[in-house]
């Protein structure tokens, strides 16, 4: 009776599952030797899939392959083992192992006759040597290999593909960077024709390396695209998160983290599928240093922490120490110093026993800075000296210049002027040889708090403008929404100090310099986003305008670049430095050229993509005779009030203390709050609630308004709140006698001078048919009488109602229309960010998704809760849903503060859009409205919601059209 032998897959089944057990003997018995070789060839296959989908598995192949290897001891058994083996040692780190299973490997290919294996076996061995840095060994391996295809008659294009990435990689490590792209490409067609797309993309990818290390990143860009494409499409997982990777290091690189963030979050998810676990780490690692750019605190905190527990666990020390040194940055921006100061500490020492001497000395710098913080002035110092010794024998001046700020600091706490006045000039001519503006912005902080120090007035101002200036060069390179709100986070206190300076200084001058600096850190990253709107008119010259512009941006991106080229901590050699310096300096030159010359051919567009802006004083002059502007801004925990029209800054007054009016404000907007607990509710206690909202009204007035209220009556007031007053309803202040400030004037708010003057600015024809939004449930049964309403004053108007008031309504709205009318549910909390909502049926509407919308209606209504609420960044930046709206072009936002009642809100948008089409302007139209509404019902809660923020002069013509409204009436 015959016994059946086994397949080839039992064979291998047997091998994988028992590689050391004896089952295998009697299956692998009489096995003929060719069959023998075809089962190693099969192992070899198996391991190549192993690697790209599963690691964990190629080792169990390895230990099969050697196997049989001893079962069967011929040549070709015994090359695949050597080689699978030799593969594995490479990969986990032990080059002398490879090079030594590799070459016998080679040998017994050799013995074998199978050149082409031996060729391969070769070119694995150019790869192993070049990265244990044994370049001439890998220049014979590749020769060698060459050798071997030759005797076996030539290799095909995959195998010559191969070698010629192996020697791209070689001459990589050599940085001959010229030469290692010339093999790159040279592979990536070899692999083309191989039909190896995934293999073309690897060499792409290598190429693409090269191309950022040289600065060409466009060209890098669009070669990791590329290859991410194809290695998404072959579903190349592992290397799809490594391109996707590559292309969040160039986000970053063009100070782009909001952009890197979303990539980053792509790859940990491609991560999380492969079960990578390094990955992931080193993902959430730079997730976390994303997040803390962004001033998101507690998500970077929290990606440190995951990272760490995967570096602790492998013993991965210097990553370990740069998840300390994140966590460390977090803790000193919330302000616990002494938890900042453990997590630098224990950076500083783990680095220190590792001798990487100048990652130590910055955490060692991390540590001084907390410490000085805490009013340990005397440590500091101390650190901060060893740190500036560090950086100066490592030749990095950038760190150097940052270390001599840290000392000039301390110095002067200690009160050491002398010293401090030497180290921060250090600081300075540091940074003016690396032209680095960032390092010159610290060093110039200093010298003016010197200054200060020493009561010179006017010393200390100069130095603050050169600060200011540093300041508008680093703003050229910041393009994306997140990283603008978070650009003026430690920048503000210059703005601060200019203030201070000019308001001690004194006269009418000083007083409209004082308006102009606090001008410059209220809002300007909408201010810049509204700039770079640029609309070119349709004239001559049109694509040598777009050329200007583009060439504009790429030179910013090119100016992020650079700035980041010379913050690295990387041990550049004098030379290097010194050419970075002189390229960044050519670049800032470049820019400003190329804006001079858009200024020629078209200014307006030069202002919206960053010549200067007009100043606060050009934008008063273009206010109408009865527009008066007060505006606020913080100052030695302050409120500070502005007084101004078309003639220039009228008055300063210093207003009441922030933290009473926040409580205040806590105050108040808790019982605003109350009003949509129903009707019983309202019945009982409606008449105290309304009694109790007056009362606090009428205290925000005494310590907001009462210095200038006089002056405001019969004029159109433009209020341009700051920090907590935005939000809060000033129409709706009362006096000592009860009258409401909407009573004695119209009133309507923006978030700064510029952004007004932009607003104003705006000019696009319009369509005459306006869109009406109404979304109403069960809860809001007045939404439908209400856009019908609004439906008939805006004749001819396009109604959308239950499934057609969804999101993609919203898009219809693009099309440069009159006015936008949404009646719905709107949401806003403080927890998240505080960032507000619009729901639309099933979808719920955020900010980020309303800005990425463009050619917004000019005039957009938003009958629903809280609908005008948001969350103040850095730089007074107020972030919620009207601050969308206005990215996406209108003109004007009315919107609401708090819950608003159904029934009210129908009434007042009926009358408010009765008398908008009676040809009053915007504001006035609300202001009527809320005036007939105050008089029926007195209580603030039902009248007082809505603002009007934005240009509020627009008039309605009746022919689904704006003009702007000049005069008083």
């Amino acid at each position: 009776m015959s016994v059946r032998k086994p397949s080839d897959r039992e064979l291998l089944r047997v091998l994988l599952a028992d590689a050391e057990g004896g089952a295998q003997a009697d299956a692998l018995a009489g096995l003929d030797p060719r069959r023998g070789q075809a089962l190693a060839e099969r192992l070899a296959g198996l391991f190549s899939r192993a690697l790209r989908n599963r690691p964990a598995r190629a080792e169990r192949v390895v230990v099969a392959a050697r196997a049989l290897a001893r079962r069967m001891p011929t040549s070709v058994c015994r090359a695949w083992a050597q080689r699978l083996g030799g593969v594995l040692d490479h990969l986990e780190g032990r080059p002398a192992a490879a090079d030594r299973r590799l070459r016998r490997a080679a040998a017994h290919f050799a013995a074998a006759g199978h050149h082409l294996e031996g060729g391969d076996t070769e070119r694995i061995r150019v790869q192993v040597l070049a990265l244990a840095g044994r370049f001439t060994d890998a220049e014979k391996a590749a020769d060698r290999a060459r050798s071997a295809w030759r005797r076996a008659g030539g290799a095909d294009p995959r195998r010559r593909g191969g070698l010629a990435m192996n020697l791209g990689n070689l001459h990589h490590l050599r940085d001959d960077l010229a030469t290692a792209r010339r093999h790159y490409r040279r592979a990536a067609r070899l692999f083309e024709q191989a039909g190896e797309g995934p293999r073309a993309a690897q060499a792409a990818y290598n190429e693409a390396v090269i191309l950022t290390a040289l600065d060409r990143l466009d060209a890098a860009r669009g070669l990791y695209e590329g290859a991410l494409g194809i290695f998404v499409a072959e579903r190349q997982g592992a290397l799809a998160a490594q391109a996707d990777y590559a292309l969040a290091a160039l986000d970053l690189l063009e100070a782009q983290p909001d952009a890197a963030l979303a990539r980053l979050r792509r790859v940990r998810r491609r991560q999380q599928a492969l079960g990578d676990r390094r990955g992931l780490a080193h993902t959430d690692l730079e997730i976390a240093r994303a997040l803390l750019t962004l001033n998101r605190l507690e998500g970077a905190e929290q990606a440190a922490r995951q990272a760490e527990i995967f570096f602790r666990r492998a013993r991965h020390r210097v990553e370990l120490a740069a998840c300390w040194s994140v966590r460390g940055a977090v803790a000193r921006r919330e302000g616990r110093w002494r938890r900042a100061g453990r997590l630098y500490q224990r950076a500083a020492d783990e680095l220190a026993t590792l001798g990487s001497a100048l990652a130590a000395a910055w955490a060692r710098l991390g540590w001084a800075e907390v410490r000085l913080a805490a009013g340990s002035a005397g440590d500091a110092l101390a650190a901060a000296r060893v740190a500036e010794r560090t950086f100066a024998s490592g030749h990095t001046p950038m760190r150097r210049a940052q270390a001599a700020v840290v000392v000039a600091e301390c110095c002067l706490e200690l009160g050491r002027l002398a010293a401090a006045r030497r180290a921060a000039q250090r600081a300075l001519a540091l940074a003016r040889r690396l032209a680095s503006p960032r390092a010159q912005l610290a060093a110039c902080r200093t010298l003016a708090r010197l200054e200060r120090r020493r009561g010179q007035s006017a010393a200390e101002y100069r130095w603050l403008r050169r600060a200011e200036q540093c300041i508008v060069r680093l703003r050229a390179g910041v393009s994306s929404e997140a990283s603008e709100l978070a650009f003026l986070l430690d920048k503000t206190d210059i703005y601060e100090a200019l203030v201070a300076n000019r308001l001690r200084k004194g006269g009418r001058r000083a007083l409209a310099q004082a308006l102009e600096h606090a001008e410059q850190a209220k809002a300007r990253a909408l201010a810049e986003r509204l700039r770079r709107e640029c609309r070119l008119p349709a004239r001559g010259g049109r694509s040598q305008r777009l050329l200007l512009l583009s060439r504009l941006e790429r030179l910013e991106r090119h100016l992020a670049v650079a700035e980041q080229r010379l913050d690295q901590v990387s041990g550049a050699s004098a030379g290097g430095t010194r050419t970075r310096s002189l390229h960044l300096a050519e670049l800032t030159g470049q820019r400003w050229r190329a804006l001079e010359d858009l200024g020629i051919r078209d200014p307006t567009a030069a202002v919206m993509v960053g010549a200067p802006a007009p100043s606060p004083r050009e934008v008063l002059e273009t206010l109408a005779a009865d527009e008066i502007v007060v505006e606020y801004t913080v100052l030695d925990d302050r409120y500070q009030l502005f007084l101004a029209d078309r003639r220039g800054v009228l008055e300063h007054h210093v207003a009441a203390r922030v933290g009473e009016v926040d409580d205040l404000i806590d105050r108040l907007f808790f019982h605003l709050g109350k009003d949509v607990l129903g009707q019983e509710h309202a019945a009982r206690h409606g008449e105290l609630l309304a009694r109790v909202c007056r009362g606090y009204l009428r205290q925000l007035e005494e310590r907001l308004l009462a210095p200038v209220a006089g002056r405001l009556e019969g004029r159109r007031v433009r209020i341009l709140p700051h920090g907590r007053l935005h939000g809060l309803p000033f129409h709706a202040f009362e006096d000592r006698g009860g009258r409401a400030l909407l009573e004695r004037t119209t009133v309507s708010y923006a978030p700064s001078l510029a952004v007004l003057g932009l607003l104003a600015r705006r000019r696009r024809p319009a369509s005459g048919v306006s869109l009406v939004i109404g979304a109403a449930d069960q809860s809001t049964p007045a939404i439908e009488k209400e856009i019908n309403a609004v439906a008939r004053c805006l004749r001819p108007a396009r109604v959308l109602r239950g499934p057609a008031a969804s999101a993609r309504a919203l898009g219809l709205a693009e099309a440069g229309l009159p006015v936008l009318h949404v009646a719905s549910h709107g949401f806003f909390s403080e927890a998240g960010g505080g960032l507000g909502a619009l729901r639309l049926g099933e979808d719920l509407i955020e900010p980020a998704q309303i800005q990425q919308l463009t050619g917004m209606a000019d005039l957009v209504v938003l009958s629903g809760c809280q609908t005008g609420r948001g969350a103040v960044h850095s730089g007074d930046e107020l972030v919620g849903l009207v601050r969308g709206f206005l990215l996406a072009g209108a003109r004007a936002v009315v919107a609401s503060l708090w819950e608003v009642n159904d029934a009210s809100a129908c009434s007042i948008m009926t009358d408010f859009y009765q008398r908008l089409s009676e040809g009053l302007s915007v504001e006035q139209a609300l202001v009527c409205a809320q005036r007939s509404a105050r008089q029926r019902d007195p209580n603030p809660l039902r009248w007082a919601p809505f603002v009007v923020i934005g240009d509020a002069a627009l008039e309605w013509t009746g022919e689904g059209r704006w003009r702007r409204r000049q005069e008083a009436c």
